[in-house]
């Protein structure tokens, strides 16, 4: 005798499911809001010369203003992350400087990292900016004999970023 199958009641949503689902409409609806995400940031070192590191620890405040220049951002996205001493067997002495530069967004990031690959080209680029904030912070006799050594970035983008961009910029 063949089996026969009884077939399965009507599925019928809840009240709940029905009031859940959206109903359809004549107008298109906005886009989706987007997640915020981090901007990049730009993080690097300055390696000076003919500075110590206490004298640069004291005038953070000048090492933020030429960095914030070079970089062509306002002052308050620089952040000095430390200050290390930078000696080796053929340099006497000699700082080196960490940074960070927090961003608005990626065109932001883009130009600070143009402008900051220009000074790493030329560092005399630095050593102008640096000069004019002592001279404007009354510091001109603490880095009267500083020269810059060398200048490093990376721009990284936050890990959330959209399509999980990375941007990894080495120039020493």
């Amino acid at each position: 005798m063949p089996h026969r199958r009884t077939p399965a009641p009507p599925y019928e949503p809840t009240v709940e499911e029905r009031r859940a689902t959206a109903r359809p409409t004549r107008s298109p609806t906005p886009q989706p809001t987007p997640v915020p995400t981090e901007a990049p940031v730009v993080t690097g070192a300055v390696a000076l010369s003919g500075i110590t590191v206490a004298e640069a620890e004291s005038s953070k405040a000048v090492l933020r203003d030429a960095i914030a220049q070079v970089a062509g951002v306002a002052t308050e996205a620089v952040t000095i992350l430390s200050v290390a001493s930078a000696r080796r067997r053929l340099q006497e002495g000699g700082v080196v400087v960490a940074y960070k530069i927090e961003s608005n967004d990626f065109a932001e990031a883009a130009d600070a990292a143009d402008k900051l690959q220009a000074a790493a080209d030329d560092p005399s680029v630095v050593d102008t900016a640096i000069e004019e904030a002592a001279k404007d912070a009354n510091a001109e006799a603490v880095f009267a004999g500083v020269s810059t050594e060398s200048l490093t970035y990376d721009v990284v983008a936050a890990t959330d970023a959209p399509a999980r961009m990375l941007f990894v910029i080495d120039r020493a």
